[in-house]
């Protein structure tokens, strides 16, 4: 029974309880149980610094490399400042020709190729890149070196072929193959033999003349036409400014190197002109000249290779002019006389002077429009 009544009790009093319970509704942010508006509390205000107060620290900067800065932005192309040594030298900009080599050209950024050329000097090419750190270009053009090396000749740019002649011995004078045309002093016939040379493969032109002495005293102008209109004194004033650039001894040839070089040394035929027994094929002179010099190395050459040792212009030899003797000789010169020997004949001489015995002599000082000179070495 006690068990039954507790449970009673506990029944009735759980009901008394929830018929006591008050529902509370929630309450609106900011509004008090008055129903007034409820004020947002008002923050301190930060103390103002005094004096001995330490000052808020500022954050840290962030580093130098990790800002982002703006990459700076290359122009289109910039003005580009040219010199150069050499003032007349030409340039090309990316193969394309562009005045003087000096001055200001506007140009775009990037690499461009150029080149500067000038006579007498070796070729520059090389490439540039234009850009804001960049806009200069200085060109130093080297001159071409003065040099005789294997058998070529090289002055300021311009070349000169020269032959060797190995030596050997030959019949110098009035032989057979010349004919009724002989003079006196083509006599008497004699042995001579000479030594190696080299000698001229043409005529000096005035290409050359002009390189070494800088003027040209030729009548009919032409750099590869035949200097002419030089005493046998100029031929030797040339040779010594030559010799000075070049560290060489280059001189006329002797009167019997000319000779044997001219009959075709020991590849010879026995032809009357140098080359051929037809002058038409191997010499400009009288009949076929139209009375000028013409450009050298145009006819026939003779058995060693040479050119015009007959016709175009005459030409000076080293000797004195005299009579042959009639015994042998080995590398003979002449030291004494008046005149001065001269072979070969020219543009205005008839068949007779061409031949390769015929020789003519006269003063040093003498100058033609037909008379010129070879060189040998």
């Amino acid at each position: 029974m006690k068990q039954v009544f507790l449970v009673i009790l506990l029944v009735f009093g759980f009901v008394a309880g929830a018929q006591n319970v008050t529902v509370r509704k929630p309450k609106k942010p900011g509004v008090e149980n008055s129903g007034k508006p409820r004020l947002k509390p008002r923050s301190k205000p930060h103390p103002k610094p005094t004096p001995n107060s330490k000052p808020h620290p500022k954050p840290p900067e962030a580093p130098e490399a990790s800002r982002s800065l703006p990459k700076p932005v290359e122009a289109a192309g910039y003005d580009v400042t040219f010199t150069c040594n050499v003032p007349s030298a030409l340039l090309s900009i990316d193969g394309v020709p562009n005045g003087t080599a000096s001055g200001t050209r506007f140009l775009k950024t990037g690499v461009h190729s150029i080149q500067v050329t000038a006579d007498n000097y070796v070729d520059y090419s090389g490439t540039f890149a234009v850009n804001s750190s960049s806009r200069s270009v200085s060109v130093t053009l080297q001159e071409v070196p003065n040099r005789f090396s294997n058998g070529v000749l090289t002055i300021k740019g311009v070349s000169y072929d020269m032959v060797w002649v190995d030596g050997g011995t030959f019949r110098m004078g009035a032989t057979s193959e010349q004919g009724s045309d002989v003079e006196s002093d083509e006599k008497p016939v004699h042995s001579v033999t000479l030594s190696g040379y080299y000698i001229g493969k043409t005529e000096v032109t005035q290409a050359l003349w002009k390189a070494v002495m800088g003027s040209n005293p030729s009548y009919l102008e032409g750099d590869n036409l035949p200097v002419e209109y030089v005493s046998w004194d100029d031929c030797q004033e040339f040779i010594r400014k030559l010799n000075s650039m070049t560290g060489q001894n280059f001189r006329l040839p002797t009167e019997a190197e000319w000779e044997f070089a001219c009959r075709g040394g020991n590849n010879s035929r026995g032809y009357k002109y140098s080359g051929s027994n037809y002058i038409d094929n191997v010499a400009w002179y009288w009949d076929n000249s139209g009375e000028n010099t013409h450009h050298v190395a145009t006819k026939t050459p003779n058995e060693l290779g040479i050119y015009d040792m007959s016709g175009n212009v005459e030409e000076w030899c080293s000797d004195w002019y005299g009579y042959y003797s009639s015994g042998a000789q080995t590398n003979p010169k002449s030291y004494r006389g008046s005149r001065r020997v001269y072979r070969g004949g020219g543009w205005n001489d008839h068949t007779w002077s061409c031949r390769s015995s015929g020789r003519i002599g006269y003063y040093p000082s003498f100058r033609s429009g037909s008379l010129g000179l070879r060189l040998a070495l």
